[in-house]
């Protein structure tokens, strides 16, 4: 079942872009910002889809930034492709508090707008079922409302 917040997204994204116009040999960075939560396309956990289709498409000698969530290692991912196209990979945790500054700043002046990922506001009361939900991928991002 497709979460009911992913039409809204799919209507303010563009379809997987094509590099090979642009890009023939490769883009020269590309950057996993989804991390073990990834699904392939049959809609089942995958993590080692988004790695791989990063070196996939990641030129020799490019670069791959890993700010995504791992928890674990990555199966079903050919690490010998990294090694033979001399690619770089970078990463670590994201640390949203170090920024938190700069993006209140970047939404309070209108520069930049989150509500779109948000799929409910709801009270404390609320919390025990909307975990249920968010783990179920009912949910994209839910605000809990304090009194």
């Amino acid at each position: 079942m497709r979460p009911p917040y992913a039409e809204l997204i799919s209507t303010i994204t563009t379809s997987p872009w094509d590099h090979r116009n642009s890009q023939p040999n490769g883009v020269i960075r590309s950057v996993d910002c989804v991390g073990y939560e990834a699904v392939n396309a049959s809609g089942q956990g995958d993590l080692g889809i988004v790695m791989q289709n990063m070196v996939n498409v990641t030129a020799v000698g490019g670069g791959i930034g890993i700010v995504g969530d791992y928890e674990s290692g990555i199966s079903n991912f050919d690490i010998g492709q990294v090694f033979l196209n001399s690619l770089t990979v970078r990463g670590g945790p994201v640390l949203p508090l170090g920024l938190a500054t700069e993006l209140v700043a970047l939404i309070r002046s209108g520069r930049a707008s989150p509500s779109f990922i948000v799929s409910s506001t709801i009270g404390t009361e609320e919390a025990p079922e909307y975990y249920g939900r968010f783990n179920r991928r009912e949910e994209a991002k839910v605000i809990i409302q304090f009194d």
